[in-house]
């Protein structure tokens, strides 16, 4: 994680994270700290982002993606300069906030 988080400083990308680490039934399952890890230590903002109406387009157990509707909603970054890696339990709880209230449409979306 640590040459991720280099390569993603030096070269200023964007990197699409999950931070669930896989699916769940319904609502949310608990963030691993992996994503807040590297946006701390290559001192980049976390944005924080919902795709709502997933679930019936991919339903669990299934490779293939029905066609449908989904609604993207984009939060507002999450500025990690000044933060350690010890904040990133604090972080990650913050993302896992953000991104329910996205789903649940409680949020001033960016």
């Amino acid at each position: 994680m640590n040459s991720a988080a280099q390569i993603i400083g030096k070269r200023g990308v964007s990197v699409l994270l999950f931070p669930e680490g896989g699916r769940a039934p319904e609502g949310l399952r608990e963030f691993k700290e992996g994503a807040a890890f590297i946006a701390i230590r290559a001192g980049v903002p976390i944005v924080p982002m919902a795709l709502v109406g997933m679930r019936p387009l991919l339903p669990m157990g299934s490779i293939h993606i029905r066609s449908g509707r989904t609604v993207l909603r984009i939060g507002r970054p999450i500025v990690t300069a000044g933060m350690k890696p010890g904040d990133r339990e604090e972080l990650t709880h913050r993302l896992y906030k953000e991104i329910a209230d996205l789903i649940s449409g409680n949020s001033n979306s960016a």
